[in-house]
Formats: structure tokens, C-alpha cells, sequence
């Protein structure tokens, strides 16, 4: 291996000599710097000959780097839904050691530190994803749970944020406690009382029996929408 430097970076290249060849070719393959010499070509002539191409190489280079993002990239999540409301997700790499997500209008920016750059990042970006909606839902969850505690006049024992594995929320019997998954943040509010609504029926009327359909439809004047609505959700 052989390398050649200039002003900002050193680049490293593999020579492979070929007999019967006459000419000297230099290609990027796999972001690697590949040289194909004849067999007589001295390591001095080389180097010349890289030097003359630097400029050439260097943009090459950068080129293969950008398509590797790009496939690399095409793999993540493009876009997702806060509060039934789509955003789109932009991927951007820096100098910075630290991982920032950005909430804007319409779209979600997510920097990530160039060592990311050549790197699987869709289960690091659903992390991500993940940690916004539970930052988001434990100020929103809280304030939907003391609405329908002082309309019902009743509440759970206690109730937590983490990802339940199918269910956006599930109420425990035996606990007392109502269990809401972060990705709920991704439907529309209504949705989300309705849902959690349905886990505070459940500390009065364990099964959907009549008393419990009654409970929902006094407080809930679209009950039978919402119901259609979240027909196929778990909770």
C-alpha cells in the first residue's frame, strides 16, 4: 500500500502491476484507490503519475463516498408522524460528537457525527425516534392523564411510558396501572384521549361489557367514529 498526501488528508492506494500491460489506470472501487501499473513501472513513476492525478482522485473519491451515503441511507426511515401530522426526516453528518434531532415545521433534522457516515444507522435513527416520543409524551401523556382523572373522578394507581411490544397502551388489573407506548405520539390527539380513555374505563369495568360502552359514550360524544378509527390499533 502506498500513500500520497495533500494539504488536507492523507489517501492511501493499492498498486497491483500486470504484465503485458502497457498503461497506467487508477480507479475507485468500493471508496478504495486502486492502481493498475505495468510491471516495469517503478515506484517513483507512480507516485508521479498519482500526483499529476490528485485533483481527479480527490473528486472521485468524494463521489464514491456520496453514492455509499446515498445507498447506505436509502435504508432509513424517511419520514414519520407526530400528533397524526407528517414529518419528513433529513439526515446530515458533521464534525460534531454529539447526535442532534431538530423539530421543525414539517420536517425532523437529525445531524449525526461523520463517523456515522459509513455505518447501518437505521436502528440508531429509530432509537432516536424512539427517545423524541417519549420526551414528547411524558409532558403530553401527564396532561392527558389529569384531564380524564378530574372528568371521570378516578385514576390509576400509577401509570409509565415505555414500548409495549403490538399495544400503544394497556391497563394491569393487578397493578392498577395504565402502560403507554411512546409511539402513540404518532396519532392524532382525539386518538390518543380516546385510547387512554378506554384504559380508565377498564379501572371500573374489567371486560367491554355494557356499563363499560355506556362509561365511554357519555364521555366521548364521537365514540362510535373513533371507534372505527382505531378498530385495527391494539390496546
Amino acid at each position: 500500500m502506498n500513500i500520497f498526501t495533500n494539504t488536507n488528508s492523507k489517501l492511501a492506494y493499492t498498486v497491483s502491476k500486470a504484465i503485458g500491460s502497457n498503461n497506467l489506470n487508477v480507479s475507485i472501487q468500493n471508496g478504495n484507490i486502486v492502481i493498475e501499473a505495468p510491471w516495469y513501472y517503478s515506484k517513483r513513476r507512480i507516485q508521479e503519475v498519482v500526483q499529476e492525478k490528485k485533483k481527479w482522485i480527490l473528486e472521485k473519491v468524494k463521489e464514491s463516498e456520496e453514492r455509499a451515503i446515498l445507498k447506505k441511507d436509502s435504508n432509513l426511515i424517511k419520514s414519520t408522524r407526530i400528533f397524526g401530522i407528517d414529518y419528513s426526516i433529513n439526515i446530515s453528518y458533521s464534525d460534531t460528537q454529539d447526535i442532534v434531532l431538530n423539530l421543525e415545521n414539517d420536517y425532523i433534522d437529525i445531524l449525526l457525527p461523520n463517523n456515522f457516515k459509513t455505518t447501518d444507522n437505521s436502528k440508531l435513527v429509530e432509537t432516536i425516534l424512539n427517545k423524541m416520543y417519549y420526551s414528547i409524551a411524558q409532558t403530553e401523556i401527564e396532561n392527558i392523564m389529569e384531564r380524564i382523572r378530574l372528568l371521570l373522578g378516578f385514576a390509576p394507581e400509577d401509570f409509565e411510558i415505555k414500548n409495549i411490544q403490538n399495544y400503544l397502551a394497556k391497563f394491569d388489573d393487578k397493578n392498577k396501572t395504565i402502560t403507554i407506548n411512546p409511539c402513540i405520539l404518532m396519532y392524532k390527539k382525539q386518538i390518543i384521549e380516546f385510547i387512554i380513555f378506554h384504559q380508565f374505563c377498564h379501572i371500573e369495568h374489567k371486560t367491554h361489557s355494557k356499563k363499560f360502552t355506556q362509561l365511554m359514550k357519555f364521555h366521548i360524544p364521537r365514540y362510535e367514529k373513533l371507534l372505527k378509527q382505531t378498530h385495527d390499533l391494539k390496546f
